[in-house]
């Protein structure tokens, strides 16, 4: 009883080596294959025959003219008479503004009525009057993610601003 019990636990030790063994052939075989593979492009290319392009001449390039950098642009001031105008510009719906002037110069810009989306367009209702009338000028950035919004203030602004020049 001894020995069959000898002979079947010498059988499992052979078993577990084949096992071993047949796993480690396995994984080396798969990536022998991935290394083929990866290289089957590189060896096509390098048979393909070579072939020389026509030579073709290229024209002259003259040196370009300096163009104004942005900072050298200087923005135009405009003095606008004193007063209360209004102006409607297109945000992704209508938008109304009430802009005052005082001293030539933009003294407030109102939000009078709007369709924009809560959320979405309240930075843009609340920064853009507010940097038209730090900078008094029209020339202020979008509020992201309200470009449309952004855009109708100004433009609205714009219009208002046409009767008061």
């Amino acid at each position: 009883m001894m020995n069959q019990m000898k002979k079947k636990k010498e059988k499992n030790e052979g078993d577990k080596k084949m096992k071993k063994t047949l796993t480690l052939t396995l994984i080396i075989l798969v990536i022998a294959i991935a290394l083929v593979g990866c290289s089957g492009g590189a060896s096509q290319t390098a048979a393909a025959p070579t072939q020389e392009a026509p030579k073709v001449e290229e024209p002259k390039v003259e040196p370009a003219k300096e163009e104004p950098k942005k900072e050298e642009v200087v923005e135009e001031t405009i003095v606008y008479k004193d007063g209360k105008y209004e102006g409607i510009g297109q945000g992704m719906h209508e938008i109304k503004v009430a802009v005052e002037v005082a001293g030539g110069k933009i003294a407030k810009v109102e939000i009078v009525a709007h369709e924009e989306s809560d959320g979405i367009a309240n930075k843009a209702l609340e920064q853009i009057p507010a940097a038209i009338v730090e900078k008094n000028s029209l020339n202020v950035e979008a509020v992201s993610g309200a470009t449309l919004a952004s855009d109708g203030i100004v433009n609205a602004v714009k219009k208002a601003l046409e009767a008061a020049k």
